[in-house]
């Protein structure tokens, strides 16, 4: 019984030390993979690559996050114009939510965020032409959902420097987008009626219809009418390469080099 019990008590601190190792290693595997993006991310951004440093960074975040790593994620989107999402990379940082920063660290980071906030601009959307009692549109900025407008019709909206897209999504199905501009600290009021002809009219109920009756094809009519087919479907292929291939290469342009990046990344990998 001894004998056993004693076998039982090996076994199991063997299979807890074989855990701990493992954890151990993986790890520091972790570890190792998020310095080499961050040098990557150094690389990517001297040669002006912006939204790889950005991914890179991202990731490095998630396998390890580092209060230098928040920091100059912030920077990097702050020199690609993302200045929302920069605003709340650094409101991050000085939460605390990775450790608390030295005083003079916290001056910098700091300092940094009232530039950001300095070329953040706004939208004031206003709502012309709703009923009281008539649901809330619901609306999106450049796609993404910013939740409903107020009682009284208006929203009021942080939103990067540059040109952006508003969408107002109405209950009877009818979507109203306008296009406009905003100067970095500037705010800009946008004005819809909700009775100006919409974008995307309401869906049309649908209406059962009988299918037509056709009469069978003979086999010599069959021939030429599949040649047809094919060269219809080879036309659509060879249009939608071509599209495909300008998408590629438009998107494969990429800003210059920002006027500064990481100027702080060392000292900043003492915080």
């Amino acid at each position: 019984m001894r004998a056993a019990r004693a076998h039982h008590l090996l076994v199991s601190g063997a299979l807890a030390l074989g855990v701990v190792l493992t954890v151990s290693s993986a790890d520091a595997q972790e570890r190792c993979r998020a310095c080499e993006l961050d040098e990557a991310a150094r690389e990517a951004t001297a040669s002006g690559r912006l939204a790889d440093a950005d991914r890179m960074l991202t990731e490095s975040l998630e396998l390890r996050p580092r209060a230098a790593t928040l920091y100059n994620l912030a920077v990097v989107r702050q020199n690609r114009g993302r200045l929302v999402d920069a605003r709340l990379l650094l409101e991050r940082l000085l939460s605390g939510e990775l450790g608390r920063i030295p005083a003079a660290r916290r001056a910098e980071v700091t300092e940094r965020l009232a530039d950001v906030l300095a070329g953040i601009g706004a939208v004031v959307l206003a709502l012309e032409g709703l009923d009281d009692d008539a649901e809330r549109p619901r609306v999106r900025l450049d796609g993404r959902p910013m939740g409903v407008a107020g009682p009284d019709g208006t929203l009021r909206l942080s939103v990067d420097p540059g040109s952006h897209v508003l969408t107002v999504y109405l209950e009877d199905g009818r979507v109203l987008e306008r296009t406009f501009d905003v100067e970095p600290g500037a705010t800009r009021e946008v004005r819809v009626n909700v009775l100006a002809r919409a974008v995307r009219p309401a869906p049309t109920p649908l209406v059962a219809i009988e299918p037509p009756v056709t009469p069978p094809v003979s086999v010599e009519e069959r021939t030429p009418r599949r040649r047809r087919i094919l060269l219809a479907v080879a036309g659509v292929v060879a249009v939608g390469g071509a599209i495909a291939l300008a998408v590629g290469l438009s998107r494969g342009a990429e800003a210059g080099p920002p006027d500064t990046y990481l100027g702080t990344l060392h000292a900043l990998a003492a915080f």
